[in-house]
């Protein structure tokens, strides 16, 4: 049984899912994930003058995965208390 009050509307091009539609991955994108840190405004003011998100990764391959002392309230798996 079929309504003839809902017609299709013509296509128009406009609008709606269409394939390769979108952001085209950058070189990094299969490794890649994006994560959010809440700072207050002075802190990413900081942030931005470091070198934003480019001076944070830099600071994480320095730090080096080796197990550091930790405080007791710590519970980050690369340390140990």
């Amino acid at each position: 049984m079929t309504n003839s009050s809902h017609k299709r509307a013509a296509k128009s091009g406009w609008g709606g899912k269409r394939a390769g539609a979108g952001r085209k991955p950058g070189p990094d994108a299969s490794v890649s994930k994006v994560t959010t840190v809440v700072l207050t405004e002075d802190l990413i003011a900081k942030l931005r003058e470091l070198g934003g998100s480019k001076w944070v990764r830099e600071q994480i391959q320095k730090s080096g995965t080796e197990k550091r002392e930790c405080p007791e309230f710590c519970v980050c798996p690369n340390f140990i208390a």
